[in-house]
């Protein structure tokens, strides 16, 4: 798509006309929008700047959705641990519902129910595009307990713009405000002439 040399280890630190950046932009602009994105998802995963709260921003302001490139599989589930977590997967992939007719099962079975819906096996219906929440843009956890990286920076980011649309809002009262004094210091003047 880029033509670049296939020894280059990287896109974001490739110089394919040995101009820097400047060749590689020239390549990007040259291709349709479609295919400039697929690059752009290389190139995030190259430049992942981990512990920032950057793929969140980015990923909430492309709008992405990670079940267009990620599946879900039996490491994941493996990986987590937490009863309280699996149960709450358990309702987001197969229901409220099947959740709770099967709250006092173990883990192992609600693991076993997740990824037959995940599969679509066992007479369970397929559950497609599903991913867990703090995979999601914005990222958010299965409990208040915190612990969630991506959830948390997602939170600060939210924050963030929250201070700054206020900011924004008080900016604009101080400015109507001025404006009010300069109409009313205008009017008690004596006019000329």
């Amino acid at each position: 798509m880029l033509d670049l040399n296939p020894d280059t280890p990287t896109v974001a630190g490739s110089d394919p006309d040995g101009q820097g950046i400047c060749g590689l932009v020239r390549r990007l602009i040259a291709l349709d929008d479609a295919a400039v994105l697929r690059v752009l998802a290389v190139v995030m995963g190259e430049t992942l700047d981990v512990g920032t709260g950057l793929i969140e921003l980015l990923g909430e302001h492309m709008g992405l959705d990670m079940a267009d490139v990620w599946q879900a599989d039996d490491a994941l589930l493996d990986a987590v641990r937490d009863r309280e977590v699996v149960g709450l997967l358990l309702a987001d992939v197969a229901g409220e519902q099947v959740a709770a007719e099967n709250g006092k099962a173990t883990t192992k079975v609600k693991r076993g129910i997740i990824c037959d819906c995940l599969s679509g096996s066992n007479g369970r219906v397929k559950r497609d595009g599903w991913v867990p929440r703090w995979m999601a843009f914005p990222a958010s956890a299965y409990t208040p307990r915190g612990g969630v990286g991506s959830a948390v920076r997602w939170a600060r980011i939210g924050a963030a713009d929250e201070r700054e649309v206020e900011a924004e809002a008080a900016d604009d009262a101080e400015a109507a405000t001025e404006a009010s004094d300069e109409i009313e210091l205008d009017a008690t003047l004596p006019k000329a002439g």
